[in-house]
Formats: C-alpha cells, sequence, structure tokens
C-alpha cells in the first residue's frame, strides 16, 4: 500500500488486486472493521485509510 499510495501522490492512477477479502494482509486482517490494539495496528489501519483517502481502486478476492 506505500508503494500505491506513493504512485497516486504523483498522479498514477493504481489499482491494489489482492487475493484477500479486505485490505490488511495477514497481519492486519480486517483492519478497517474492527477494533485497533497498540501502535502496530494503528499504523496498519491508517495506511489503508490513506489508501483509500488518496482515491486508489482496491479489488479484493481477486
Amino acid at each position: 500500500m506505500t508503494a500505491a499510495i506513493e504512485l497516486l501522490s504523483f498522479g498514477f492512477v493504481v489499482t491494489v488486486v489482492d487475493d484477500q477479502a479486505a485490505p490488511g494482509g495477514r497481519i492486519f486482517a480486517a483492519i478497517e472493521t474492527r477494533v485497533t490494539h497498540g501502535v502496530e495496528e494503528r499504523s496498519g489501519a491508517s495506511l489503508v485509510s490513506r489508501f483509500r483517502q488518496a482515491g486508489g481502486e482496491y479489488l479484493s478476492r481477486t
């Protein structure tokens, strides 16, 4: 997601293709829909939030 956010900041159109059901990977699974605990989880949630705000497209289960 960090690379996607960086590309979006330069005006690229970005699509992230993921086999998971939601952003966050295995470590931060379902990070958008659960309560976060600790600095690391809040960082993961922030990353996904920044990606969404930047306007990237996310294709789940793809």
